[in-house]
């Protein structure tokens, strides 16, 4: 970093995770250090950004990150926190300039505000189609709103938050699962590097949740230690049935998990 004279550093929230917990001898967090540290701004995407790494990686770097949210169809921009302004950690900010959005149902039926549903996404940024796709075009693009496959809800004061990938949410008994709930709850334990909850096919709840888990380096977790911790801190619906333990999660070339490889 001080080498090349980086100035914003762009990651995904594992890459945080892992720098705000690592060892790192002190000369590289200290104030002397800071004075000749060329970063000024780092930018967490791709993936819900757990407020607690937040905190642990500001914490130990005395540098802002700052989460965002976009898609490719959207060149990639959608929402950014403030530098300058009011942070919201667990919020991917306000919309950028030209950007609209809104939350719907499942009748496309604007919700308003604080209201969960399907985030859509209209303006200059959006793409025009994909490439020779024209039915998949129809079913991204409607009236000039791109549907991004999003679960979120969009607060009073305009700032949004994302709970989960539509096709990722898992149906308990009708109820509604939301894995990226269960996994922030993970990640919060001392034990915990990694996690990834899919949703699994039940004959009698219709789907249950899956816990993928990666433990930190040297430690050891029995699966029935994992559900009593999430027992105290989720409702018994949200409770996974399986906890199977991995060396690592499956993912893509940006460090977004393939749940797909998963499931």
């Amino acid at each position: 970093v001080i080498k090349k004279k980086i100035t914003v550093f762009v990651g995904i929230p594992s890459i945080f995770n892992i720098l705000a917990h690592m060892e790192i001898p002190h000369v590289f967090t200290s104030r002397v250090l800071k004075l000749i540290d060329p970063l000024r701004l780092c930018i967490s995407g791709a993936a819900a950004l757990p407020a607690e790494v937040l905190k642990a990686f500001e914490d130990k770097f005395r540098v802002p990150l700052l989460e965002g949210y976009g898609l490719t169809e959207a060149s990639p921009v959608v929402s950014f926190n403030p530098m300058h302004g009011i942070r919201k950690p667990g919020s991917v900010g306000l919309p950028v300039a030209g950007v609209k959005i809104k939350v719907v149902d499942d009748k496309s039926q604007d919700l308003g505000c604080d209201k969960i549903g399907e985030l859509l996404v209209k303006g200059d940024n959006i793409m025009k189609g994909y490439l020779n796709k024209e039915e998949d075009t129809r079913e991204a693009i409607k009236d000039e709103w791109l549907y991004t496959g999003d679960i979120a809800k969009i607060g009073k004061d305009g700032y949004i938050y994302i709970l989960d990938r539509k096709k990722d949410m898992i149906n308990v008994r009708g109820l509604n699962v939301y894995p990226v709930e269960i996994e922030i709850v993970l990640l919060k334990h001392p034990k915990i590097k990694e996690a990834a909850v899919v949703g699994m096919p039940d004959k009698f709840k219709g789907e249950v949740p899956k816990a993928f888990i990666v433990l930190k380096e040297n430690e050891t977790l029995p699966g029935s230690e994992v559900i009593k911790y999430l027992r105290k801190n989720l409702a018994l619906f949200k409770i996974p049935k399986f906890v199977e333990f991995t060396k690592s999660l499956p993912k893509t070339a940006t460090g977004k998990v393939l749940k797909r490889q998963l499931r």
